[in-house]
């Protein structure tokens, strides 16, 4: 696979552990008492910040991505080449194994396994709300929610592009501030036969907006300066910000600010290393919920720390197989697409 000469995998990386960290102790209670952020009155989770992170980062990327491909049908294949495999393993894996933990697959009849297929083509889980009947959450995968969100922004950048609002930089900035102030208003919280299209409506008016806030970033890449100084000042206004009631959008400034500098601009050829080549915080992502899920059923585990400690190895080791066993294969058919594309 391409090395490349940034933080982004690294990054990543710790997204999906944040993600983990915060789920140890909600899966345990049942509420966020114990959650590390919540503990010190924050208004937000490391969860949510981190999904925002994996938002903002994709927006960045995924633009980049449609600019250079060579045509939309090549755009969309890339994207679902990345999305699609290691999400459909996954819920082959879980799905399978699912009647250990209280599902009822096992008496599912050949109209349920329809609904199945046809959940797992919009990159939803089949039966995700029946497992762990002793458990607060009866979700198979409660982490696995924001992958069709991911996938409906995806399809947002080919409607922005052809409209070529990207061009217009100060009109999508606009656009961008605009979806921002609407999360945070609440609003709106009815969209009619659109829900089909775009799902829960503050949901992706959230997931909409970090994402074009990693795109703004992209679209200014040449006006933003990326110093040091400017990064101590977004932590500073990050941790200032955990108890204010819009923290979300601020976290969506500073936090998307020291995102990027610490991709592109902290430079270090051990860090840069690390989840390069081998990228397995999409398939962490997706199997620490079930992991943990497993860990707490099966051996009544109460301590966060030691359901975090026990399952952040196996989800990396989740992460290794998903990435060797599935997404890295795909890859590698969208690497070299897309240079027969350019030859």
């Amino acid at each position: 696979m391409m090395k490349h000469n940034n933080n982004f995998g690294l990054l990543r990386l710790i997204l999906a552990t944040l993600v983990l960290v915060s789920h140890s102790s909600e899966m345990i209670d049942g509420n966020r008492s114990r959650e590390l952020l919540m503990q010190f009155g924050g208004r937000m989770t490391f969860g949510e910040w981190a999904v925002d992170g994996f938002f903002i980062v994709s927006g960045y990327l995924v633009l980049k991505s449609f600019e250079n491909s060579a045509s939309v049908f090549s755009y969309l294949r890339k994207r679902a080449l990345r999305i699609y495999p290691g999400f459909i393993f996954c819920a082959v894996i879980i799905t399978a194994f699912s009647p250990l933990v209280g599902s009822l697959v096992l008496q599912w009849s050949w109209k349920d396994y329809v609904r199945a297929l046809i959940s797992i083509s919009t990159l939803s889980l089949p039966g995700s709300t029946e497992a762990y009947p002793q458990l607060p959450f009866h979700s198979l995968n409660g982490s696995a929610w924001s992958i069709t969100y991911e996938f409906r922004c995806y399809l947002m950048v080919i409607f922005l592009g052809l409209a070529s609002l990207y061009r217009w930089r100060l009109f999508f900035a606009l656009f961008t501030a605009a979806l921002l102030v609407s999360h945070e208003a609440s609003w709106p919280t009815y969209v009619g036969p659109l829900a089909k299209l775009i799902g829960y409506p503050q949901l992706f008016i959230r997931m909409a907006g970090m994402f074009c806030v990693g795109s703004c970033f992209y679209v200014f890449r040449d006006d933003i300066r990326f110093n040091k100084w400017f990064a101590i000042a977004a932590t500073i206004g990050l941790v200032g910000s955990v108890f204010l009631p819009f923290q979300e959008s601020v976290f969506a400034i500073f936090g998307g600010y020291l995102i990027f500098w610490f991709a592109l601009c902290f430079q270090s050829e051990t860090l840069s290393r690390i989840n390069n080549e081998n990228d397995i915080s999409y398939g962490t992502y997706l199997y620490a919920w079930p992991i943990s899920g497993y860990l707490i059923y099966f051996f009544s585990i109460g301590s966060p720390l030691l359901l975090f400690s026990i399952a952040l190895p196996l989800s990396f080791m989740a992460g290794f197989l998903s990435w060797h066993l599935i997404e890295k294969h795909f890859l590698k058919t969208k690497l070299h697409a897309s240079q027969a594309a350019t030859t």
